[in-house]
């Protein structure tokens, strides 16, 4: 495998992250074995989490994000605004045992 550099994205920030890793390696791989092919899956595209149509569930917090997320929906040049996401499992309604939400704030 080549010694690569961290590569960045437009927001300057590293693509060293376990996934783009991987993935690079893969692609590299395959260019060696000259066959252009490469299998594997690195993530789900649309992978979101749910809406639940009730007003109130009983959930726990499996995850923080470490790293506060620019929020470039509601951002300008002038005033950036941040956000910690949250991830959780829903334990009541039962219905819903088990799903993954996501919160941010």
């Amino acid at each position: 495998m080549r010694n690569m550099a961290p590569q960045r994205n437009v927001l300057g920030e590293t693509t060293d992250k376990p996934d783009i890793v991987r993935l690079r390696q893969m692609v590299e791989s395959s260019q060696d074995d000259h066959t252009g092919v490469v299998e594997g899956v690195i993530g789900k595209v649309g992978h979101v989490a749910p809406l639940l149509r009730c007003k109130q569930v009983q959930a726990v917090c499996t995850s923080v994000d470490p790293k506060p997320r620019l929020l470039k929906r509601w951002s300008s040049k002038e005033n950036q605004r941040y956000a910690l996401y949250f991830s959780f499992q829903v334990v009541e309604p039962s219905e819903h045992e088990g799903v993954e939400l996501m919160m941010h704030c």
